[in-house]
């Protein structure tokens, strides 16, 4: 049936709290301008608007028409004053609605071409289509069915343009009541049944409920009375519940219909007689017309013949009112009229607006150049204010940046240059020396002083070499290629392996080297960073671990991590030492802390973290926690088996 749209008033949205103070600080004085140039012209809208909207729509329902005129005449005044577009339009629909709900027809058609009129001046699409759908709905009653069909389909071609399902299914069943009109019964069944199943979804109760009755008057008028009977009652239903009395007093009149045609006259009156005094109430005379004419017929075949005198003069007394030939005719013109009247109004408003505007246009457009060209100039030095302190920021960030580069740098070729001076100059200075002394008195050396010299100078070698590998991989490290390459090592094989290399030197000191690996680890790293980690890691654990200690190497998974762990039970590192033990200053002249700092820059390249936990005269341990691979075909170690250990 009609439609009614509630006004929205879009929210506000805060957008300038992401800004920063500068941005801030130019959009207020931009929007000071505007203030004081520009004068705001849009006036909120009073708070009663919503109100009395709400009231003339409670008035429809309630079917109380008179009252809804005079309150929508009111929300009309309030509108123009606001000279809001929308809400005038909205408001001669809604006078258009109860004019027409009250069979003042004439009165209908008008309002609802002047709200077409406003709402075709601001493009508002779906209201447009809801305007054509109820100028379609009079036509019909007064019979002009080429009109009536000429406006419906403009009505369903621009709410299936919007996609608004539930608007067409709405011009859809006053499309079938159309046909019913014209006795078009298939195609209005067809019609109906199409609303009912297919936008059934889409569609309110009420229209549902008028979809099923005139479905059912369909059926009815051929004759196929079981179906038809079933629909009235349903839609008896759907109007009971939602308490709606024009649709009541409709169903009724149809059953008062149903029955007499039927041949049953006792029913047809008891439902004449229910719809009549639901319209009554209502004021419709269009419904009382047609109710009077079915209590006339029905109580001629009773042959009640002053009873039936009676209700066919209040039908004619009513016919005359209502269709009279001098409103039909001006209901004919009305279109015509209301094109020539638009036409003509707007030829007389743009002469005014022309005269005005020719009065003002200098004048305006001399304010206009200097505005603009003003608040140009002031939105130019803001940007270029703006644009020079972001440059500025972005530049100190920068060189903040290379400078903390260069500072590291710097630093890092300072100690490496003392590294340089002092663990690679005293090995080979030692060796140098017992070298010259050996050469120049072999003969003062006996057996023993000579195999302890070899050994001082096969020592000092090794520590040369070590030293020497410790830089280069370093200073190999610091190049941009130098990423690792991801393969699967079994962690039980690679411990082995390190086992061996350090084998010498833990026999040497009598320190037993252990494993505590189970066979299934495997992890996706690379090998060779690897190697280094577990290199330096396990020869300072030997170097500081006294004679006849031990040192474990283990693994364990925990969560999507695998712990690898050097364990030894030498002196110790004083708490106030671990703090920086990774960093340039902990290196010391036997190149250990090298090694350390090595072994952390390859774990974070393996995506991982190192950590050392030790106490004084208890051991020290270095912890590497690396991620496993996703696709790695990891097991876990069963709890209750116990981990094998391999000494050596």
């Amino acid at each position: 049936m009609h439609d009614f749209t509630k006004q929205r008033i879009p929210k506000r949205n805060d957008s300038l709290k992401h800004l920063r103070i500068p941005v801030r600080y130019f959009i207020v004085i931009v929007c000071l301008l505007c203030a004081i140039f520009f004068p705001a012209t849009i006036t909120a809208r009073q708070p009663n608007m919503d109100s009395l909207f709400t009231a003339a729509k409670n008035s429809i329902e309630k079917n109380n028409y008179s009252a809804a005129i005079i309150q929508f005449n009111n929300y009309l005044s309030e509108a123009k004053k606001l000279k809001d577009t929308l809400l005038i339009g909205n408001a001669h629909i809604g006078i258009g609605i109860a004019y027409d709900r009250a069979g003042d027809y004439e009165d209908g058609l008008l309002n609802y071409f002047t709200a077409l009129k406003f709402y075709e001046s601001i493009g508002n699409k779906k209201k447009i289509a809801g305007t054509w759908k109820n100028i379609g709905n009079i036509y019909r009653i007064l019979k002009s069915y080429d009109k009536s069909r000429q406006f419906l389909d403009q009505a369903l071609w621009q709410y299936e343009e919007i996609s608004d399902s539930t608007g067409s299914s709405g011009v859809l069943n006053d499309m079938g009541i159309m046909y019913m009109d014209q006795k078009k019964y298939p195609q209005a069944i067809d019609v109906f049944e199409k609303v009912i199943t297919h936008y059934e979804k889409y569609i309110k109760e009420e229209v549902k409920a008028f979809a099923l009755n005139n479905l059912a008057s369909s059926l009815s008028s051929m004759h196929k009375f079981e179906d038809a009977y079933g629909h009235y009652q349903s839609s008896l239903a759907l109007m009971k519940k939602m308490n709606h009395q024009y649709g009541l007093a409709l169903v009724y009149l149809n059953l008062s219909d149903f029955f007499l045609l039927g041949g049953n006259t006792k029913k047809a009156i008891e439902y004449g007689g229910n719809s009549i005094a639901i319209s009554q109430n209502l004021h419709s005379k269009g419904l009382l017309a047609a109710a009077y004419k079915n209590m006339g017929d029905a109580y001629l075949k009773l042959k009640d013949y002053r009873q039936a005198a009676n209700f066919l003069s209040r039908q004619i007394n009513f016919k005359d009112t209502v269709f009279k030939e001098e409103s039909a005719r001006s209901y004919a013109e009305m279109e015509t009229k209301y094109q020539n009247e638009k036409k003509q109004k707007e030829i007389l408003k743009l002469e005014q607006q022309n005269i005005v505007t020719n009065s003002k246009i200098e004048k305006q457009r001399l304010e206009r150049n200097f505005l603009i060209s003003g608040l140009a100039f002031i939105v130019l030095i803001s940007v270029i204010l703006l644009w020079n302190f972001y440059i500025k920021q972005k530049a100190n960030k920068q060189l903040n940046v290379l400078n903390t580069k260069l500072n590291e740098a710097n630093y890092s070729k300072t100690k490496l240059l003392g590294i340089l001076s002092h663990d690679l100059r005293s090995p080979i200075s030692s060796l140098f020396s017992f070298l010259q002394f050996q050469k120049q008195a072999p003969g003062r050396l006996t057996l023993v002083e000579q195999d302890e010299h070899n050994e001082k100078i096969s020592a000092a070698a090794d520590n040369l070499l070590d030293t020497m590998e410790d830089l280069l991989i370093w200073s190999k490290s610091q190049m941009e290629n130098f990423n690792p390459i991801f393969e699967y090592v079994n962690l039980s094989d690679f411990f082995e392996d390190v086992i061996k290399v350090n084998e010498t030197a833990a026999r040497n000191k009598n320190i037993g080297l252990l494993k505590d690996c189970p066979h299934n680890i495997n992890l996706y790293t690379d090998t060779n960073f690897l190697k280094v980690i577990f290199r330096n890691l396990t020869s300072n654990a030997i170097k500081f671990t006294p004679d006849n200690g031990v040192i474990e190497l283990s693994a364990i998974r925990k969560a999507d991590d695998i712990l690898l762990t050097v364990k030894d039970n030498g002196a110790g590192i004083a708490s106030t030492d671990l703090a920086t033990i990774f960093e340039w200053n902990s290196i010391r002249s036997d190149s250990s802390g090298l090694g350390l700092k090595l072994a952390k820059e390859f774990t974070e390249k393996l995506n991982g973290s190192i950590k050392v936990d030790s106490a004084i005269n208890k051991g020290t341990s270095f912890t590497l926690s690396l991620p496993i691979n996703p696709q790695s075909p990891q097991q876990d170690f069963p709890e209750n088996v116990e981990r094998p250990h391999v000494a050596v």
